[in-house]
C-alpha cells in the first residue's frame, strides 16, 4: 500500500479526533452525555476514514484512466462498515455490560478476527477476494473499532479527575499529552512492518504490482480534492458552531510547560490511559501497514510468508491481548467519575456563591 495513502489517513482521522475530544471535555461532564458524544464522533471520523480508504482507490483509477480494483475496495468496504454500524450502539452496550467489559468483550472480538485472518492466510488465500477473509476482516474490525473508538471517552474523565485533585480543569494539558501518546503510537506502529520485513528478509519483487494506482497526477490531483473539500468543512463547520469554548483567568493562569509532566507524574489513570493510546496506535498502524504485504506475498519464500502473516495478523493479537491487561488498571468507574463530577460541581457552587 502506499505510503501517501497512510500518511493521509493518520493525519485527517487522529486530528479530526483530538480537537473534537477537546470539545467533549469543555462542554460536558455527564459520563452518559460524553459516551453519546463519543459515538457520534467516531461514526463521523469512520465515515471519513471510509471515504479515505475504499474510496481513494476508486478515485485514483479513475483519475489515471485505470481499471478499478474492486476486489480491494470491497475488502476494504467490509472493514468500514462496523465503525458506522456499530458505533451508534455504544452507549447502549456500555450501560449492558459496563464499560470496563465493553473493552473486553471487544478486544477478545478483535482478537478472534485476527485471528481468523492468520488462519484463512495459512490456508492459502492471498488475496481479499475471499468470503472468508471479508469474514475475518468485519470480526475483526468490529472488535476493533469498538475500543479504539471509545477510548477518546476516557479522556474528558482524566481532566475530571485532574480538576478534582489540583482544582484546576487543565483540559489542554491533558489533551496535549494524549496527543504525544498516539503520535508515539503512530511512529512505534510505522517502525515495527520494516523491522519485521527486514528480519524475515522481505525481498520487494519488480513483478509485483500494487494494489493501488502509482500515478503521481492521479495521486496529487485526489489529495488536492480531499484536502480542499475538507478545507471548506472545516470552515463551514466553524462558521455555523454557535459553541465557544472560553477558559476562565483562574483555570489558564500560572500554566507552564513542566505542568505537562507534573501531571503525568502525579495522575495514575491518565498514566493507564498514556499507555492505552501508544498500544492501540501502534496496533492500529502496524496493521493498517501490512494488509498489503499480506495480499502479495505470493513470491516470497515459506518462511517470509510466515512472517507477514505474524506482522498483519499475531503481533496485532498481542497488542490486543496487552490493551486488554492495560484497561484492568484503569481506576475510574462511571460511580468513581460521577461522585468526583458532584464534589467539583459542589465546589464550583460555592465559589459562585462567595463571588456573589
Amino acid at each position: 500500500m502506499l505510503p501517501s495513502l497512510m500518511l493521509f489517513f493518520k493525519c485527517y482521522i487522529p486530528l479530526l479526533t483530538f480537537h473534537t475530544v477537546l470539545l467533549n471535555a469543555s462542554l460536558t461532564r455527564d459520563t452518559h452525555e460524553i459516551t453519546v458524544l463519543t459515538s457520534t464522533r467516531m461514526v463521523c471520523a469512520n465515515i471519513g476514514g471510509f471515504f479515505v480508504w475504499t474510496l481513494i482507490p476508486i478515485f485514483l483509477s479513475i483519475a489515471a484512466g485505470e481499471k478499478i480494483p474492486w476486489e480491494f475496495v470491497f475488502f476494504q468496504f467490509v472493514g468500514s462498515i462496523p465503525g458506522i454500524l456499530f458505533m451508534p450502539l455504544v452507549p447502549y452496550v456500555k450501560k449492558l455490560i459496563g464499560k470496563k467489559n465493553m473493552f473486553y468483550v471487544f478486544g477478545l472480538i478483535a482478537i478472534i478476527g485476527n485471528a481468523m485472518i492468520y488462519i484463512v492466510s495459512k490456508s492459502g488465500v492471498q488475496s481479499g477476494d475471499n468470503t472468508w477473509m471479508r469474514v475475518a476482516n468485519f470480526v475483526k474490525s468490529t472488535g476493533f473499532t469498538i475500543i479504539t473508538g471509545y477510548m477518546w471517552a476516557l479522556v474528558p474523565e482524566v481532566i475530571s479527575y485532574a480538576e478534582y485533585t489540583t482544582g484546576r480543569r487543565i483540559a489542554g494539558i491533558v489533551n496535549a499529552l494524549t496527543g504525544m501518546f498516539f503520535k508515539a503510537g503512530n511512529a512505534l506502529g510505522g517502525a515495527i512492518p520494516g523491522f519485521v520485513l527486514q528480519i524475515i528478509d522481505y525481498v520487494a519483487g519488480k513483478e509485483e504490482s500494487s494494489t493501488l494506482n502509482k500515478d503521481p497526477k492521479a495521486w496529487f490531483t485526489v489529495l488536492l480534492i480531499y484536502n480542499i473539500v475538507g478545507l471548506v468543512l472545516l470552515i463551514i463547520c466553524f462558521i455555523a458552531s454557535k459553541e465557544r469554548v472560553v477558559m476562565e483567568d483562574k483555570e489558564t493562569e500560572n500554566v507552564r510547560v513542566s505542568d505537562l509532566w507534573k501531571e503525568f507524574i502525579r495522575n495514575g489513570p491518565l498514566r493507564v490511559i498514556a499507555l492505552y493510546f501508544i498500544t492501540a496506535f501502534t496496533c492500529m498502524t502496524t496493521q493498517n501497514s501490512s494488509n498489503s504485504y499480506l495480499f502479495g506475498m505470493s513470491s516470497q519464500k515459506a518462511s517470509t510468508q510466515e512472517g507477514i502473516r505474524w506482522l498483519a495478523s499475531l503481533i496485532p493479537i498481542f497488542f490486543n491481548f496487552l490493551m486488554i491487561i492495560i484497561i484492568y488498571f484503569y481506576s475510574l468507574t462511571d460511580e468513581k467519575i460521577d461522585e468526583i463530577n458532584r464534589e467539583i460541581e459542589k465546589r464550583n457552587q460555592k465559589d459562585d456563591e462567595v463571588l456573589a
